[in-house]
């Protein structure tokens, strides 16, 4: 028996009986088909007469409306549903309008039982289970080294790195009033001044000095009091996430200090030297913080040696500890306001640095103002050290090339959930097989991977549900934003980079995902930094201190990506021209470029990237990257996705 259902009306002798069978069934047919039928039918009211259609399982096509329904003035209902020769029901409502049941004759005169209940709203209910295809995607970088042409090294080399790096980051520390570093106290107390772990009280007075004056100029009292809330809430300071924990701790234990959780620190071996020790609580926190996300076991036994030898230290520790996360989440509150807050005085208008950072994209790729609508969101990661990383989302159009739905349930529930739930069943698909798979094609080997296994090996992730920035929380706020700012950069530029390589895709076969050389990828970020951070440090100087000691930090070694990459985009912001949009337009054209090589041969930069003479090139092991997500038909059942198949497509 085909059941496919026609449009109709539906009439009712009896005013209660038609708003009884309004809503939503769930409807299951017996004895017409070796195994039971079901389905869903749904009733409307329009214009005083019932509208009807039905799904039924054995059927992939949409649903169609019912054919005209009779109700007698003893209340039997009565419905046809046409097709291959038709079937009518029969039937009544029961137990207060909540079932209907009865009898059903089809095509030939086969008879069977019918039975409806009532669905709720709010209840997800498919027929036939929605039905998806995953593209196969394949990506990463190939060969076993990852090099920079000699031609960029020399032109790299031409920018006198050192010399520039270090002025730029001394003007920047006393602007902002603080000592510049050098040497191997830069190295080694560098990155512990960013995370206020190093000269705390000299970094968090500047910090404060700072926030005072971007108060100042916040336009209006509603948002000086989203401010306050974050930064003085109580009229207490709060700058960094270990003066966040000790405020934070204090709502349990008001006069917890420092000095309380010395004696557990030293008794659990965090601090060596009781001696001037309340400076190095900061530090120990840190390490247990570390200690808590690698091994919380171990963190326990040393809270119970703790515990044993010093108590009642042991319970402030305890009580510190446990405000750490509140800490970090008032973290990527501080972040998430100095990004999407007003404060900075840009094109003779007050914008936020968000606001700045979608001027600059639209410098650099007019018209592409759908990649920034939205702010990343913040997240937190231990890294131990000042750090932030991307976390690459999924833009809709490329979604729409990626997964595809292959019937009308799919269709459905890609409407009701949207693509950031397709995004998260794709996290939660398995992989057919065990260990390591390996596919060699042509002259390479591709690993075989699910898009969870790819996304859980890179600190990046993969076909993320949302676009995020990840920073170690520890991170002074103020000091942190040029590190968002930057990884801001790396998903706008590789962000684009991905949809044009999806969207331009054919639609057989598999999606090539754009590789990454890592000077490329990190010289475009470092520009990028220095054109949204340009309005910002012009008044508020500490704001880019992090990124110009970073560069001053790692330019010992040439081979940093950060520093080289750096220097090869300055060449070619130089190359380019010195005034109107010469920025926007370089980082546009390396960007678009995606290779050094093609770098090398874009007219825009001239002769900059040429004739490099007897520079060689730099080469970094990199052993093959590349993988292979395989084609996936599957299913989606209670929110959870079920392999049907799985191909590995070869190439042509």
């Amino acid at each position: 028996m085909a059941l496919v259902v026609g449009l109709g009306a539906l009439r009712f002798a009896d005013v209660a009986a038609q708003e009884g069978v309004t809503g939503r069934w769930r409807i299951d047919v017996y004895d017409l088909t070796p195994t039971p039928l079901y389905g869903e039918l749904i009733f409307t009211d329009s214009a005083g007469a019932t509208r009807g259609r039905a799904e039924f399982s054995n059927r992939n096509g949409p649903p169609v409306a019912l054919s005209q329904v009779l109700v007698s003035d003893a209340g039997l209902l009565q419905f046809v549903v046409p097709g291959d020769g038709g079937a009518a029901f029969s039937g009544r409502a029961s137990d207060g309008a909540r079932r209907l049941r009865g009898e059903v004759v089809a095509d030939g005169g086969r008879r069977g039982r019918w039975t409806a209940e009532r669905l709720d709203p709010s209840i997800e209910f498919y027929p036939v289970l929605p039905r998806f295809r995953l593209r196969q995607l394949v990506g990463g970088v190939g060969g076993d080294q990852a090099i920079l042409p000699g031609a960029l090294v020399a032109a790299a080399a031409a920018e006198e790195p050192r010399a520039g790096l270090v002025a730029s980051y001394e003007h920047s520390a006393r602007a902002s009033g603080l000592a510049p570093l050098s040497g191997p106290q830069l190295l080694a107390d560098g990155p512990g001044r960013v995370l206020g772990l190093s000269q705390r009280a000299e970094v968090l007075a500047v910090v404060q000095h700072t926030l005072e004056q971007l108060r100042a100029a916040l336009p209006g009292d509603t948002v000086r009091a989203q401010f306050d809330a974050i930064f003085r809430p109580g009229g207490n300071w709060r700058l960094d996430l270990h003066g966040a924990a000790l405020d934070i701790a204090r709502l349990r234990s008001r006069r917890l200090q420092w000095d309380d959780v010395v004696p557990a620190l030293v008794a659990a071996g965090s601090i060596g030297d009781s001696s001037a020790a309340a400076a190095a609580v900061p530090r120990a926190m840190e390490r247990l913080l570390m200690l808590r996300r690698a091994d919380s076991m171990a963190l326990g036994r040393l809270l119970a040696t703790a515990a044993a030898t010093a108590p009642v230290s042991a319970r402030s520790l305890g009580i510190l500890l446990a405000a750490y996360p509140e800490a970090e989440d008032w973290h990527r509150q501080a972040l998430a306001f100095l990004l999407r807050a007003r404060w900075i005085t840009h094109d003779g208008a007050v914008r936020s640095p968000a606001e700045v950072v979608r001027a600059a994209w639209l410098l650099i790729m007019p018209g592409d103002s759908a990649r920034t609508r939205g702010t990343p969101a913040i997240a937190s990661q231990l890294f131990g050290q000042p750090q932030a990383v991307p976390r690459y989302g999924v833009s809709a159009a490329s979604m729409a090339r990626l997964v595809t739905p292959l019937n009308w349930s799919g269709g459905q529930w890609l409407d009701r959930h949207g693509s950031s739930e397709m995004l998260a069943m794709l996290h939660l698909l398995e992989a057919p097989g065990s260990g390591e798979l390996l596919v060699a094609r042509a002259d390479e080997a591709l690993r075989v991977v699910s898009v969870k296994q790819r996304a859980g090996e890179s600190t990046s992730g993969f076909l993320e549900q949302q676009e995020a920035i990840v920073v170690e929380p520890s991170y002074i706020p103020v000091l942190a934003l040029g590190a968002v700012l930057h990884e801001w950069g790396h998903l706008l530029a590789e962000g684009w980079r991905f949809d044009r390589a999806v969207l331009a895709a054919d639609d057989s076969g598999e999606v090539a995902l754009p590789g990454v050389n890592p000077w490329l990828v990190e010289g475009i970020a470092e520009a990028w930094t220095d054109l949204v951070l340009a309005p910002i440090v012009a008044r508020l100087p500490l704001f880019g201190l992090a990124e110009a000691e970073k560069r001053v930090r790692l330019s010992g070694s040439e081979l940093d990506p950060h520093v080289t990459g750096y220097l090869v985009a300055r060449a070619a912001i130089g190359a380019a021209g010195t005034k109107g949009t010469a920025a926007p337009a370089s980082i546009r054209h390396l960007i678009e470029a995606g290779d050094p090589a093609r770098v090398a041969a874009d007219p825009l930069f001239g002769g900059t990237f040429r004739d490099p003479g007897d520079v060689a090139p730099l080469i970094i092991p990199a052993p093959s990257r590349r993988f292979l997500v395989p084609e996936s038909i599957f299913t989606v059942d209670t929110r959870f996705p079920d392999p049907v198949s799985t191909v590995i497509r070869m190439p042509e």
